[in-house]
Formats: C-alpha cells, structure tokens, sequence
C-alpha cells in the first residue's frame, strides 16, 4: 500500500518519526497542538474523561492511521493520546502541513478526501451501534460494511 496522496514529498521531508512505550502519553488535553500523526507501527489510544471519571474512547490509531487532523485547525488537543502497545508514530508538523495544503491544490483535495472517508465511516458506526436485535446488526454489516469484491 503506497503513501496517501496528501503526503507529498514536502510533507513527508518535514516528519519526525517517535518512538512510544505501552501506556506512554503522546500528548494529553489541553496540550499545544503541534500537528497530526500516523502510527507507524502499534496502537494509540484517543480519550477523554468525563466529569465523573469516565473514559471514553475516541479512537483506535493502529499501523497506517492518521489521528489528530483536527489539530491543524485548534491550538490545543481535545483529548489524551496514549500508547496501548510500544508504538511508533510519525508527526507531520502543523505549520508544514497547512503550507503545503494552501500551496498544492492536488494534496488539499486528497487530504479533504481523506476527512470525508473518515467522517463516513464514523457515521457507519454510530448507525451500527444504534441498532438493537444482533440478525439486524448482521445484515447491517453485510449491505454497509463489508468489503465489496472485486469480480474477476
């Protein structure tokens, strides 16, 4: 699987590449953003706590997922990010990235694709986890979710 088509060569030239140990935080809340990561390696764990104590996860970051774009456009995260397993992510800085977006049209609408995929999917899930009986969440998954062959 090639690099996404909004990793130009001038992003891909600014990242900084981290090394994370299981239950290490990459960032937590109210942290200054400093741009958006890909796990290259483990798992990453997005959260936050409720009032109460609760912990809601946000996201599972596993290898080859983007986290944080919404980073590029707040001053601080809005959520803890913690390694599950040791990991190793790769951070694209927030200032390259926005130039290069305004710069390459091409790499603005990829990235914006990217956005929508991830907007998409998570619409699938909250419809999934909405329904109740187990045969309709089954036929759920089998019209929405799973993946369509390809015919030979």
């Amino acid at each position: 699987m090639g690099a996404p088509d909004w990793l130009t060569p001038t992003i891909c030239a600014s990242a900084v590449e981290r090394r994370l140990k299981a239950r290490q935080a990459l960032f937590r809340t109210g942290a200054q953003t400093v741009g958006l990561y890909q796990i290259v390696k483990g798992k990453v764990r997005l959260a936050r706590v409720d009032r109460s104590g609760r912990e809601a996860i946000l996201q599972v970051a596993a290898s080859g997922d983007t986290f944080a774009e919404a980073s590029l456009y707040s001053s601080t995260y809005h959520c803890d990010a913690i390694a599950t397993t040791d990991a190793v992510v790769r951070l694209y800085p927030k200032a390259v990235l926005i130039d290069e977006l305004e710069r390459n049209p091409k790499a603005a609408q990829a990235f914006a694709a990217m956005l929508a995929r991830q907007v998409m999917a998570l619409r699938t899930r909250l419809e999934q986890r909405n329904i109740r009986s187990a045969r309709d969440r089954v036929r759920h998954y089998l019209t929405v979710c799973r993946p369509k062959r390809e015919s030979s």
